[in-house]
Parts: C-alpha cells; sequence; structure tokens
C-alpha cells in the first residue's frame, strides 16, 4: 500500500525516484563516512551494499525469521550516539548513491515500545531515491523495562532518538553527497506518530522545511498520547 504524507492538509505523494547504479566514487565516499566527527556520536561502520537482497541482522517477518528486502545499491550506515551519560541510541542511515538520490531525505518511527527499525519502509524510501533513516530510540526490547531508573532511557524514547538521529543522518547526507537536503519527511504509525508530532512541537525551528506524514489510511490514537507520555523534562 502506497502511504501520503501530509502537510498542512496538503496530502503529498512519495514519488518514485530512478535507480542508479553504484560507482567507484560513491563506494570510496562510503567507507571514509566512518572518519566523521559528529558531537556524541561514533560512525561505527559504512559498507557499500549491492543491489539486490538484503537481509539486516536484527530485521524479522511475521514468522520470526530473517526478513529480506529488494533494494538498490546504497551505502549503509551505522552509528551510535550518547547524548547523556546513560544515553546509546543505535541509527541507522542508508543512502543511495548520488546519481540516484532525489535530495530528499525520509526519517522513519518505531511502534509501541519497540526497539525495532522500520526497515521495510526505509527499503520502500530507497527504491524511490531518498535517504532514509531509523534508530532503536536508545533501548533494546518490545516493553518498558528499559525505563526503570533510567529517565534519560525515557527521554530518549519519549522524544530525543528521533532529534539525534534526524541531526546525524542530516550531517551524515551533507558529507556524503555534499550538499544539503532540500526536504526532510518522516514516516510512523503508532508511536511513530507521537514521534513525529513530538518533533515538530519541540523543535519546530528544524521542522520549517519538513514534511511529517504516517502511514496508512486512518490516525491511529497513539498519536495523541502526547499529553499522557510525552511530557518530559527540558530539552536535551
Amino acid at each position: 500500500m502506497r502511504s501520503a504524507l501530509v502537510n498542512h492538509g496538503v496530502r503529498v505523494l512519495i514519488i518514485a525516484g530512478c535507480l542508479g547504479h553504484l560507482s567507484f566514487a560513491s563506494a570510496a565516499a562510503c567507507e571514509h563516512l566512518t572518519g566523521l566527527t559528529i558531537p556524541y556520536t561514533e560512525v561505527s561502520s559504512a559498507i557499500s551494499v549491492a543491489a539486490g537482497a538484503f537481509s539486516p541482522a536484527t530485521a524479522q517477518d511475521q514468522g520470526g525469521s530473517v526478513a529480506s528486502f529488494t533494494v538498490p545499491a546504497f551505502c549503509r550506515v551505522l552509528a551510535v550516539a550518547k547524548p547523556t551519560s546513560d544515553s546509546e541510541i543505535h541509527i541507522e542511515v542508508w543512502l543511495p548513491v548520488a546519481e540516484a538520490w532525489n535530495g530528499r531525505f525520509l526519517g522513519t518511527g518505531n511502534g509501541g515500545y519497540a526497539s525495532a527499525l522500520s526497515y521495510k519502509q526505509m527499503a520502500d524510501a530507497l527504491q524511490k531515491g531518498y535517504a532514509t533513516a531509523g534508530s532503536d530510540t536508545g533501548h533494546s526490547g518490545g516493553d518498558l523495562r528499559f525505563g526503570v531508573g533510567h529517565p534519560e532511557k525515557i527521554n530518549d524514547w519519549a522524544y530525543r532518538a528521533v532529534h539525534v538521529m534526524t541531526d546525524v543522518a542530516h550531517l551524515v547526507i551533507r558529507s556524503y553527497y555534499g550538499r544539503l537536503v532540500a526536504h526532510s519527511y518522516f514516516w510512523g504509525c503508532s508511536t511513530g506518530g507521537h514521534q513525529a508530532l513530538t518533533e515538530a512541537q519541540r523543535y519546530p525551528d528544524g521542522q520549517r522545511r519538513n514534511h511529517l506524514g504516517r502511514g496508512g489510511e486512518q490516525p491511529d490514537p497513539a498519536s495523541h498520547w502526547l499529553s499522557v507520555e510525552l511530557a518530559g523534562p527540558s530539552r536535551a
């Protein structure tokens, strides 16, 4: 099912971008991204992935098996951000080759309390020419046990991880392509809905050129958890 992005009531469809082939210049630039200096963030890996079937080790399908996605050639960047002493946010940034990039960025959200990245949406974004990113929101697992005695990890899940992920992705994109992102979008459902809204509310200046969206056809009530679970302390 094709998803629509919503910007101030206007439905904007993701348009399929043209695909490209991996070039030597892109491959060389990809591996060099591990040398980037980003505040409180370490780029732990940057590897070129060939076009075809791709299976992230942590991605599972509904049956519990390792999921596989068809992708164009891209640069896969892994990073770990530690904005506080109790933070450990794992981030992935996927970059289509330069000739295939449409100049745009699509951030992806999570569901419930789950740490699982939205790999399917990231793969779909690559096919359409987007640079894309996701994070584990700073924890592992699908319940709230990670937050017991760890208020900063709750803040990471509630709002900070998405903002850090977006900042890191924009810096990686600028370094890889040598130019800024023209437009940023966000895909999310359930928790992904409140991630998008919270990012816009806490960091409005950063969202002036961004377009917040969600997957599916109907709004999810979970998008309205803001007053219940997202009222946090000051921004980091």
